[in-house]
């Protein structure tokens, strides 16, 4: 059984819309796009920890990022 590893899960997301370039708002208008609510607001929860994505959005993420990630 895997374990779930938030602060990666965080660190990875911020380090992979960095990489691209891409402000929280474009990431958030990439999940809207998707068919997800989202806003700024809640990739910053989401980058600081607070709040934890369901398998659906980070998924999502993942595929606004331009990739796939392995959970540990």
């Amino acid at each position: 059984m895997s374990t779930f590893d938030a602060m990666a899960l965080r660190q990875e997301i911020r380090r992979a819309r960095r990489a691209l370039d891409m402000t929280q708002q474009e990431l958030a208008d990439k999940l809207v796009e998707a068919g997800f609510k989202s806003s700024q607001a809640q990739i910053a929860s989401y980058e600081n920890g607070s709040v934890k994505p369901s398998l659906d959005k980070l998924d999502a993420i993942a595929s606004a990022l331009g990739g796939e990630w392995k959970l540990k």
